[in-house]
């Protein structure tokens, strides 16, 4: 029986640590979710020492993010430079600052999607509310997710709240609770 092909690993595997560090490749992973893991692997594994951390990130690169690295690096090799400014050059390439003005104009004309739950409208609220830079990330959330809501029971139920003591633990207990009676009487009535 003929060995089976080889595969590419997936992950880089390092005998002793806790976890895996992943291999990133540019063409196939997001950077902002890469970067996280991967400091999340040092701290996991109490990696504090930069050029082992530098070390293990060039090591966790597939060919594509190498030789992106070795680019931003000219006119030294990436060995030469520190952990923290091969991570502040994959911050620029992969992390450009956008706008705050067009992010917050995202984050004021989102509205939820049908089918969108309670929890995942809240999550992607989030997600847009980051780079907007408010002073009350909290406020603006509360607002968006009721005035973001679609017409209806829901949104009705907490345009009756009193909007300087609604919180948006409230707001949610609120909507699920409405969603939820309004789901059941809907149920009901077609079964009648």
């Amino acid at each position: 029986m003929p060995d089976p092909a080889p595969v590419e690993a997936a992950h880089v595997q390092h005998v002793g640590y806790v976890g895996t560090l992943h291999v990133f490749s540019p063409s196939k992973n997001e950077w902002k979710i890469a970067k996280p893991r991967m400091n999340n692997f040092f701290v996991a594994n109490n990696i504090t020492d930069a050029n082992t951390k530098r070390a293990l990130f060039l090591n966790s690169l597939d060919e594509e993010g190498y030789r992106l690295i070795a680019n931003l690096s000219v006119p030294n090799e990436p060995e030469a430079k520190t952990f923290d400014e091969l991570i502040a050059f994959f911050d620029s390439h992969f992390l450009p600052q956008a706008s705050i003005f067009s992010a917050r104009f995202q984050f004021v004309n989102a509205v939820r999607e049908p089918g969108e739950s309670l929890n995942e409208w809240l999550a992607r609220l989030r997600s847009l509310g980051g780079p907007c830079k408010f002073k009350d990330l909290e406020e603006e959330l509360l607002d968006r997710f009721v005035l973001g809501m679609s017409k209806g029971p829901v949104k009705d139920r907490l345009f009756e709240e009193d909007r300087l003591t609604l919180t948006m633990e409230k707001a949610m207990k609120i909507a699920s609770g409405k969603e939820a009676a309004t789901s059941q009487y809907t149920m009901s009535t077609a079964t009648s």
